[in-house]
């Protein structure tokens, strides 16, 4: 394994503890992860796998910027995935996207049946497959997308 893949289990523990709790991702955390992902990926190789993580950092902040820009994540759950970007490189990002976004699928299933509201969303999905723009899409029900992502990259390592 390389050394950036031990730094993403800290981080993925230290950000569901806090976005647990708080519902918040510190950005000394996750600065402080990005600048030492940069260093080991310097220290490591070169200027070229420096390069390969300032790519993963782009990769992961553009997959998640157009949801930010519609309020769907948060700017914790953006900048996380840039910094496991960073660690990772750019197909690592999209790996940790995808178990993320599937992590987080499963888990508003469960919170969505908890709160008897499965049904009426699925029926809207449907409607909305056949009338575009018919039912509205908001539930009320949020929850802490960055603990979902940060799995995500634990699962990733083993992707990549």
């Amino acid at each position: 394994m390389a050394v950036w893949s031990y730094l993403v289990w800290p981080l993925a523990l230290l950000v569901a503890v806090t976005d647990l709790c708080w519902r918040r991702i510190p950005n000394f955390l996750l600065l402080s992860f990005l600048l030492l992902g940069l260093g080991f990926r310097f220290w490591e190789g070169n200027l070229a796998s420096l390069l390969v993580g300032l790519q993963g950092l782009l990769v992961g902040f553009a997959i998640l910027f157009p949801p930010y820009c519609r309020r769907w994540v948060g700017g914790g759950d953006l900048k996380l995935l840039a910094t496991l970007g960073t660690l990772g490189g750019p197909l690592y990002a999209v790996y940790t996207f995808a178990a993320g976004a599937l992590i987080g699928g499963v888990f508003s299933l469960c919170l969505l049946a908890r709160h008897r509201r499965l049904q009426p969303v699925l029926r809207g999905v449907w409607w909305e497959h056949f009338l575009p723009g018919s039912m509205p899409w908001r539930t009320g029900i949020t929850f802490p997308y960055g603990v979902c992502l940060a799995l995500g990259g634990v699962v990733a390592v083993w992707c990549v």
